[in-house]
């Protein structure tokens, strides 16, 4: 899958820049830091690699480099939707789902979310990959973490009790580690939602805004996701708003970073 470019002003508007033939894979992370963007994705998987990080001054011309992990064979190899995440000291994360085993039926898969970590984001240094531990949660997906007023969050897609897309739910879980003791946030509001994921969140001074595939109830086809924002002053308590992106092309698996 090709990148895809979008540029906005105002958080729902989405206008499409460019498409890039030189990026390619799955789930793309995107996270912009001291001038530099960066780029987290999945090969294919009989590659052996874990993850691709890209690395771009200009976003046209690309360094890669590849990094494997984790200890794979052919029976446990899949790695699904990595996060890049970069602390402010420079140090940076990614944060993916293992899946156990390769059981082709979808409702048969179980996934543990890991994390291999960078001391510094420019030397790539990243390591041996280590569980994330999560209360009452043995199959999550999708983990995206974000920081704000001084707290790690992490948005992950609970699989547990996967029959169709209308069950998959998000939870909200809160750290003051990156890496450890996340806590979740108990009655969060978008717990409701269904048949979302892929979520990327960005704040600027006023907003947080948190973006995810709305699927509306389709499971298969990507075209029928409605990319859906939710604003709101306070990601714990709310209130949220709902918009629909607006976009000429159809959007999923999104990575959204102010510039």
């Amino acid at each position: 899958l090709n990148m895809q470019v979008y540029r906005s002003d105002d958080m729902i508007h989405m206008e499409h820049i460019f498409s890039s033939t030189d990026v390619a894979g799955r789930d793309f992370s995107c996270r912009y830091h001291d001038g530099v963007f960066y780029i987290c994705l999945v090969e294919p998987a009989e590659s052996g690699n874990s993850f691709k990080i890209l690395r771009s001054s200009d976003f046209k011309n690309w360094t890669t480099e590849s990094f494997n992990v984790v200890e794979r064979d052919e029976k446990y190899n899949a790695l699904w939707a990595p996060d890049l995440f970069i602390d402010e000291d420079g140090s940076a994360y990614v944060y993916f789902a293992l899946q156990n085993g390769v059981d082709k039926k979808s409702h048969e898969r179980t996934f543990d979310i890991c994390v291999s970590r960078a001391s510094d984001i420019k030397k790539l240094d990243f390591g041996q990959a280590e569980a994330v531990r999560l209360a009452d949660y043995d199959n999550v997906i999708d983990a995206h973490v974000c920081k704000l007023n001084g707290h790690y969050y992490m948005i992950v897609k609970n699989e547990a009790q996967l029959t169709n897309n209308d069950n998959k739910s998000p939870a909200l879980f809160r750290s003051d580690d990156p890496i450890n003791d996340y806590v979740e946030v108990k009655d969060w509001a978008l717990n409701a939602v269904r048949g979302c994921e892929g979520f990327s969140v960005m704040s600027d001074k006023d907003h947080v805004y948190i973006y995810a595939d709305n699927y509306s109830g389709k499971y298969d086809a990507a075209p029928t996701s409605h990319y859906t924002v939710w604003i709101t002053d306070d990601i714990e308590r709310g209130p949220f708003r709902a918009e629909y992106v607006e976009s000429e092309r159809p959007m999923r698996h999104g990575s959204v970073i102010l510039i």
